[in-house]
């Protein structure tokens, strides 16, 4: 069995330690019970104030950071698939055949990239022999810039028809709140050709 050795110290190095060492004993031993006792409740307090500003603090905000920023980077994967099946259907040549899932989870990351997580999506089914995937999405007190931007980016990012806009100025108390929107935008996704 070895046995762990300190390693060895300069003379000077070790005088200082033990000099300082013998000070501390007697400040210690100098203070009163009460005081001895306040003093080490103080170390125990500032030991868990540092455990905790060092390594738990930290961690967590982390942890927070990281729930925060998933469903964006999510969102943001969910567009990119969207695009690569794009580009892969252009190089083709043909026309993207659009599965409803994949699109109503395309629709509701371009929402919530829009600033417009709030907003409702409902898939809607239509009647008749060309039976087209319609989606409704409700909007309460939206961004009008963001309603905006987010329907003019529509038609290139995720081949959607605007079947039906109905949206008006939220109120409240009866009076129109500037740049706020409320109402329903029905999208569809177009006729296929070929059909």
């Amino acid at each position: 069995m070895s046995s762990w050795k300190t390693p060895a110290l300069s003379p000077a190095l070790q005088a200082r330690l033990d000099d300082t060492r013998q000070r501390a004993r007697a400040f210690w031993l100098q203070r009163t019970l009460r005081e001895r006792r306040l003093l080490t409740v103080a170390a125990v307090l500032v030991g868990i104030w540092l455990l905790w500003a060092v390594a738990v603090q930290p961690a967590l905000r982390t942890v927070e950071d990281s729930r925060k920023s998933l469903p964006a980077l999510r969102a943001d994967a969910a567009q990119v698939q969207a695009l690569i099946i794009e580009a892969q259907a252009l190089q083709r040549g043909r026309a993207v055949v659009q599965d409803a899932d994949a699109v109503q989870a395309a629709l509701e990351a371009s929402l919530q990239r829009a600033g417009l997580a709030q907003a409702s999506v409902t898939r809607l089914s239509e009647t008749g022999a060309d039976t087209a995937a319609l989606w409704s999405i409700q909007l309460e007190q939206a961004s009008a810039t963001r309603v905006v931007d987010w329907l003019a980016s529509l038609a290139f990012l995720l081949q959607l028809e605007t079947r039906k806009v109905d949206l008006a100025r939220y109120q409240v108390d009866g009076r129109d709140r500037a740049g706020l929107l409320s109402g329903t935008v029905e999208l569809a996704l177009p006729a296929q050709e070929g059909k």
